[in-house]
C-alpha cells in the first residue's frame, strides 16, 4: 500500500485533480473478477428488462464520478488508507482531532459484508473508540462498498433498515 500509495499520491500532483472516469476504472480494478462476474451476469439476464435497466442506471452513475480534488486525494491515501488515522484517535479536520469517543449520539454503521474497500474487520475494531453506549452495526451480506448504496437489494436491505432505524433512534 505505501509504494502504490506514494506512486498515485506522486501522480495525482502531476495531474491536479483525479478524473471521475479514473476513479471509476480504479473501482473496477480494485475487484476484476467481480466486473467479469457482472458483465457475465448482464450477459446470461439479457432478457430481463428490470435487471438490465438496473445495471444500466449504475453503470451510468458509476460512470458519472465527478472528478477528486488531487489535494484532498492525497490526503485521503495518507491518512486513511496507508495510516488509519481515523481508528488511531490521530485524525485533524481543520486543526481539531477526531475524537470518535466524542460520539455519544446513537450510532448505525451499515457494513457490507463482501466490501473489499472497508472490509468489516476493518470497521468494528472502531466500535471500541465510540463513546455511544448505543452502536448498531448492521452487515448486509454478498453487498460490496457501492452496492450498499446502488445494489440491486440495497433498498430492502439497506435503505429499509435504515429508515426503521432512524425511526427508532430518533432524539
Amino acid at each position: 500500500v505505501r509504494i502504490l500509495g506514494r506512486r498515485v499520491g506522486h501522480l495525482s500532483k502531476q495531474m491536479g485533480n483525479i478524473p471521475g472516469s479514473l476513479v471509476h476504472f480504479g473501482f473496477k480494478a480494485i475487484t476484476p473478477i467481480k466486473s467479469m462476474v457482472r458483465t457475465a451476469e448482464l450477459f446470461m439476464k439479457m432478457y430481463d428488462e428490470e435487471y438490465v435497466k438496473g445495471y444500466d442506471a449504475v453503470h451510468q452513475w458509476l460512470k458519472d464520478f465527478l472528478d477528486w480534488p488531487g489535494g484532498s486525494f492525497r490526503q485521503f491515501l495518507k491518512d486513511i488508507v496507508r495510516d488509519n488515522k481515523l481508528s488511531q484517535g490521530e485524525m485533524i479536520l481543520r486543526d481539531n482531532n477526531v475524537d470518535l469517543s466524542k460520539i455519544t449520539c446513537p450510532l448505525l454503521c451499515v457494513i457490507g459484508g463482501s466490501d473489499t474497500m472497508a472490509p468489516q474487520s476493518s470497521i468494528t475494531p472502531i466500535k471500541e473508540k465510540i463513546g455511544s453506549q448505543k452502536v448498531t452495526f448492521h452487515i448486509v451480506p454478498g453487498a460490496g462498498h457501492l452496492g450498499l448504496v446502488v445494489g440491486n437489494k440495497a433498498e430492502e436491505l439497506v435503505w429499509t433498515f435504515c429508515h426503521e432505524w432512524l425511526s427508532k433512534n430518533k432524539s
